[in-house]
């Protein structure tokens, strides 16, 4: 049937609810703490010698070891893993003596057979596995038992090799040797990180920002007690911080602040120098939310949908209300959310995301607003053929909404299996 047929923006949406980590943040990159977990081995090292490649000599850079990070610890001897050491990579790095360098290391598979190293042990020191052999096995005579507990063998891979180098500045090192064990609850590590969000060193604060994004947004509320409301008002102040780390900043603020910070976030949503609705802005709404609950959203909700407000301030209501629906329920009334929503329905270009997030909160009773605009859509597209309009208008969203209506069990779904069929009767007389 025509009315299951659904574009991959409609699914898209429907799935985007699902997806809850820090609300507002953008797509973290890979904190240090996860890369740390994907590779083998980490040292902190320090470039002594580099030689540029010539034609009799390859390209080396000469390194020596100052701390280790993460590691396994037989892998790391065998490998001569460990402070003091020197390592030599085949290129020349970029950079002059005494800079330091985060190295990541990996070694073979574990089907590699190559000797590394051999470890002398004492005669009277078995393990399980020493003395443990199938029956009938050779391995049971007391000469080869006593054999193989005076040497054991370590077997890894054919060769440790460096993977990745990235030059780090003597704070970050610092940082890095102080990082909270990834064993840790999220919750944890975060009290840890949030004094580092704005550390001079541009490279510690976006790792304590990456940690926060990836963290769900139960997790960035429990730091609220160790939040300083002072220092993140002077970061949503600044002009420079970006998008990114601003709708992380007008959620701690909502979470920390006191009354007069919600209007100090609504003098913020709006660029001083070009007066435009800042990119990052929804964080700073959904913390005026924080702040003001059901009073902020009636207060607040005209402005962005009077004629004035640009799609993107439109937008970022309804990021926020979905917000508010999936994480803060008790800061409105769930009539006051669907109202706002109905009416960002009607604006063209929300009008597919709005429909399909009143499809996901399941409200039914916005069965009439949709029809209304479904109505409206065809009329409006008179010279196009159902197939046609179906292609470039909001008409997916709204049918799908109507179907899904239809499959719930509610007081409207009778009306919407209804709907569905004078909905196919209008496409079908648009047909050429």
């Amino acid at each position: 049937m025509w009315f299951r047929t659904l574009g991959l923006l409609i699914c898209t949406l429907w799935l985007s609810g699902s997806l809850r980590a820090c609300p507002f943040c953008l797509a973290p990159p890979q904190s240090f703490s996860g890369q740390l977990q994907l590779c083998d081995f980490a040292v902190i090292a320090e470039l002594l010698v580099v030689r540029q490649g010539t034609a009799t000599a390859p390209p080396l850079s000469q390194l020596r070891i100052r701390h280790t990070l993460t590691g396994d610890p037989a892998v790391m001897m065998a490998c001569r893993i460990n402070p003091g050491q020197l390592s030599t990579l085949p290129f020349a790095l970029e950079g002059d003596t005494g800079q330091l360098y985060l190295l990541y290391g990996v070694h073979g598979g574990s089907d590699a057979s190559g000797l590394v190293q051999t470890f002398a042990r004492p005669d009277n020191h078995t393990t399980p596995a020493e003395t443990a052999s199938p029956p009938g096995s050779q391995a049971t005579s007391p000469f080869r038992t006593k054999l193989v507990s005076q040497k054991l063998t370590l077997r890894i891979a054919d060769r440790c090799e460096w993977t990745d180098q990235l030059f780090i500045s003597s704070e970050v090192a610092r940082y890095l040797r102080n990082l909270p064990s990834a064993d840790l609850p999220r919750r944890q590590r975060l009290t840890w990180f949030a004094a580092w969000l704005e550390d001079p060193d541009p490279a510690i604060a976006a790792d304590a920002w990456a940690e926060f994004a990836a963290a769900s947004w139960d997790e960035v509320r429990s730091t609220a007690p160790l939040l300083k409301r002072e220092a993140i008002r002077s970061w949503i102040a600044n002009p420079l911080t970006g998008p990114e780390r601003l709708g992380l900043y007008g959620l701690l603020l909502g979470l920390c602040g006191q009354p007069d910070d919600a209007a100090f976030l609504v003098q913020q949503l709006n660029d001083p120098a070009t007066g435009a609705f800042r990119f990052g802005g929804e964080g700073l709404l959904a913390g005026y939310l924080l702040l003001t609950g059901e009073t902020g959203l009636k207060r607040i909700s005209p402005w962005f949908l009077s004629e004035s407000a640009d799609d993107t301030a439109r937008h970022a209501l309804m990021q926020c209300l979905d917000f508010v629906q999936a994480d803060e329920p008790q800061l409105t009334t769930s009539a006051t959310r669907c109202d706002v929503m109905r009416q960002l329905a009607k604006n063209p270009v929300l009008q597919p995301t709005a429909v399909m997030t009143l499809a996901r909160w399941q409200d039914w009773d916005s069965l009439n607003t949709v029809e209304t605009l479904f109505r409206a859509e065809v009329a409006q597209g008179a010279e196009l053929n159902g197939s046609e309009y179906l292609g470039v208008s909001g008409l997916q969203a709204l049918l799908e909404f109507t179907r899904l209506c239809a499959a719930a069990e509610s007081e409207h779904s009778a009306a919407a299996a209804e709907f569905l069929v004078q909905a196919q009767a209008m496409l079908q007389r648009k047909q050429p």
